[in-house]
């Protein structure tokens, strides 16, 4: 298997990746059929970039220190780093799933039966080594995350590979049942049988054909693997090291929801978790002084008089990661707690334009009963830019 994992990295080498190693070692176009394929990379590159002009195009490679003649062997140059991480996760990931069967990978504590994901048996053994790695039941308090976290790993794993996998699917399935079913429609008895035989087919070897065709595929799972153990490595460890300072219950974490924001920094992402008691608390994968900077411009401005008085959430900062109190949605139940929180709204939204504050969309904001809660203030300050001479409008 070395061969063909060195043949995936290769291909899968990113346009920086050829760039880089093109620099570094000089290789040449040594044959017509390279030359042939760089010239028409570059000019379908070309088109893009700069509209087929040759001018613009010139001044595009210069503002990444290149030269066409560069380009046009890295375009054709298989990048030849030694085993890149994510290789060695690719490797452990077709081993996996090529020792799995159907039956096993169907008593896996993330499979759910009644809410199948697509492709979940080619990528369990995926699932499997991230689950080795991080080893949540390590951490009594942590070990119930796991199928949560697992579950959310396995479906982000399947909205990667959907797009390459089921068009093999449907290559592979029987033209006739295909034009059965279309002609059926919903009176079609549906089967399991093609699906079954494509993962039982592609489960034998680890998906390793599917991987060698889509090469970028299995770098950008191997990477997804790479990425989720870091940060559910770190979250665990945080989690571990400010469970006292935070004052959280003595029982394990009942539950956790994760990927409640958009992926950043090798795909973290804001958890919330809760425990049976009914407390919530949000995890954020990043420094939330700016959050302790607006709760103390919240309190200052309670401690001046503000009518009604501003509800602070209260938020722990830890440099590069922190908690905060969650805050629940609910509706206001009297007149008078509907129009506190409009005045309340009016109040932010003065503070909001005094701050140059943006992207205050309706995600960012919660209703809590008579308080609207602003809950993601990474750009509450936002700069503005002035360009010499112009006017402002």
């Amino acid at each position: 298997m070395k061969a063909e994992i060195a043949s995936i990295v290769s291909r899968a080498a990113t346009l920086w990746e050829r760039l880089d190693y093109a620099r570094q070692f000089q290789p040449s176009v040594s044959n017509s059929d390279g030359e042939e394929r760089a010239a028409a990379l570059l000019k379908t590159w070309k088109s893009i970039a700069a509209g087929d002009d040759d001018e613009q195009f010139e001044r595009r490679l210069r503002w990444g220190g290149w030269t066409e003649d560069l380009v046009r062997r890295a375009l054709v140059t298989e990048s030849h780093e030694d085993c890149p991480g994510w290789s060695i996760t690719l490797g452990a990931i077709i081993a996996a799933g090529a020792t799995a069967s159907l039956e096993s990978t169907r008593g896996d504590p993330a499979i759910r039966a009644h809410q199948p994901v697509p492709f979940e048996e080619l990528l369990m053994g995926a699932v499997r080594v991230a689950r080795q790695r991080v080893a949540l039941g390590s951490s009594k308090r942590c070990a119930p995350l796991a199928v949560y976290l697992e579950r959310d790993l396995l479906m982000r794993l399947s909205t990667l590979a959907f797009p390459a996998f089921f068009p093999e699917f449907e290559a592979e399935r029987s033209q006739g049942t295909v034009l059965l079913a279309n002609l059926l429609g919903h009176r079609a008895k549906p089967s399991t049988e093609p699906y079954l035989r494509f993962a039982s087919k592609h489960l034998a070897n680890g998906a390793l054909q599917l991987f060698l065709k889509y090469p970028v595929l299995a770098r950008l799972c191997a990477q997804a693997i790479d990425f989720w153990v870091e940060a559910v490595s770190e979250f665990r460890d945080r989690l571990d090291a400010d469970w006292d300072l935070i004052g959280l219950p003595d029982e394990a974490v009942a539950g956790v929801e994760p990927g409640c924001s958009d992926f950043h920094h090798h795909h973290r992402s804001v958890y919330v978790l809760h425990w049976d008691g009914g407390r919530r608390l949000v995890y954020k994968p990043r420094g939330l002084a700016i959050d302790v900077a607006y709760a103390g411009l919240l309190q200052w401005l309670n401690k001046k008089g503000a009518e009604p008085p501003l509800w602070v959430p209260r938020t722990w900062d830890r440099g590069t990661y922190g908690w905060v109190q969650f805050v629940d949605h609910r509706t206001c139940s009297t007149d008078d707690e509907l129009r506190r929180y409009y005045e309340r709204a009016g109040m932010l939204v003065c503070l909001s334009r005094t701050l140059q504050s943006s992207d205050l969309h309706h995600e960012n904001i919660i209703a809590s009963g008579e308080h609207p809660v602003l809950i993601d203030l990474e750009t509450l300050r936002s700069p503005t830019p002035f360009v010499s001479g112009a006017r402002r409008i």
